[in-house]
């Protein structure tokens, strides 16, 4: 995992201006896919074909749902607006690449989370959200530096207002709870596997060098961190580590 890590985020460095790439729509759904194709498949063999398939299915419509109704009238994440850099966009508002790339954040977060906590869904829900709001703030500096999704009335955070997190903490509660409550059997007997955070790892490690070739060194910074944190919780355990 490491070693992918560390060519993701050398690839990224050799990325130019997403605006200035006529196939940028493909490319960008292409690399979410890759990125999030190791999680789903180590998630879905972990939980089971339907309940796999299920859970990241009405999460993902939810996700995409709040998104759209988000960039219409401004709640939860502030009023903003997607480029065609993220392929194309459903009804002209939402991509529909969109879950590829949220839900391997969201099975990171509670792989992270399940790590320190335990078997207690409650706390499990309330850090898997503060975790999902931290790597939202790796993650959308550079996509807006990337010209990749924009707000009418940009924040002082490279451009992210202060509302968008308190989005991403309200939906984190939900989707957290949501898939807590979705996989409640199978977390009694089983942990999630460590390839489930595969595609949180990859995207941070994207998105990272990335913001360090657009000089953003605080969220890059940001970034760095999460990774080892994840591959921490996740993987190590996975190795014969105890957990806390």
């Amino acid at each position: 995992m490491l070693a992918s890590s560390v060519v993701v985020f050398l690839s990224s460095l050799t990325v130019v201006d997403f605006a200035s790439i006529p196939e940028a729509g493909t490319v960008s759904v292409l690399s979410v896919a890759l990125f999030a194709a190791p999680s789903f498949a180590s998630f879905i063999k972990w939980a089971g074909w339907k309940k796999g398939t299920l859970t990241l299915a009405a999460v993902g419509v939810a996700a995409t749902a709040v998104e759209g109704i988000s960039v219409i009238t401004g709640f939860p994440y502030g009023k903003f607006s997607y480029s065609n850099a993220l392929g194309p966009l459903l009804l002209s508002i939402v991509p529909f690449a969109l879950p590829l790339s949220y839900l391997p954040m969201l099975l990171g977060a509670v792989s992270v989370a399940r790590r320190f906590t335990g078997d207690d869904h409650l706390r499990t829900t309330f850090l898997s959200a503060a975790i999902l709001v931290a790597f939202d703030l790796a993650l959308d500096p550079g996509a807006v530096a990337a010209g990749l999704w924009g707000w009418e009335d940009p924040g002082a955070y490279y451009g992210v207002p202060l509302i968008n997190y308190l989005g991403w903490a309200t939906t984190g509660l939900a989707y957290s709870a949501a898939t807590l409550f979705l996989l409640r059997k199978e977390m009694v007997f089983r942990e999630l596997p460590p390839g489930a955070s595969s595609g949180a790892i990859l995207t941070l490690s994207f998105w990272t060098g990335y913001l360090f070739k657009t000089g953003y060194l605080l969220p890059g910074t940001v970034g760095v961190a999460l990774i080892a944190l994840v591959y921490y919780a996740a993987w190590i355990p996975a190795k014969g580590k105890q957990a806390l």
